[in-house]
């Protein structure tokens, strides 16, 4: 199989008089920058007991598209990290993350449209997210852009 790693800026904005710009890159695991966010990202989720309970998790990361929006200094303001499996046309959202101080800003929901396209191009005919249900912002922000609550994973603490 042929490998290309496809790097592709997206569009150039301003917000709050920061020039940003929003990128795509095939190959996650190989993007430094947005690699070292996803990281942040996931141990803070884990730290706050709002993530995956298990490193097991992330080797879901492999083969992973991420949609990202960064400075000129490659400081990643936001970011969703996805997968496909065009057997069953379906994809994930394997993280969603914005810089706290830029929330609410509509950077995430810029990105959830490019996934959204990304997807489709694909064939891919619906998408999914898990998330935390004490996460209550990212469950909100999610039905906002259309997504809905679709299963319900229960668990219990055994102590």
């Amino acid at each position: 199989m042929d490998y290309s790693r496809v790097l592709e800026k997206k569009e150039d904005f301003l917000l709050d008089e920061l020039f940003l710009e929003i990128w795509y890159d095939s190959d996650f695991l190989n993007n430094r920058d947005a690699a070292i966010t996803f990281l942040d990202a996931y141990l803070d989720l884990m730290k706050k007991q709002i993530g995956p309970y298990s490193l097991s998790w992330l080797y879901s990361v492999i083969d992973s598209k991420v949609f990202y929006c960064k400075d000129k200094n490659n400081f990643i303001y936001s970011m969703i990290v996805i997968k496909y499996d065009n057997s069953t046309k379906t994809g994930k959202i394997l993280l969603s993350f914005t810089d706290p101080s830029y929330r609410l800003k509509g950077l995430n929901r810029k990105l959830f449209t490019y996934v959204e396209k990304y997807f489709k191009s694909k064939g891919v005919l619906s998408f999914s997210a898990m998330i935390h249900s004490n996460n209550k912002g990212t469950i909100a922000s999610s039905i906002k852009k259309g997504m809905f609550i679709n299963f319900i994973e229960v668990s219990k603490i055994i102590e």
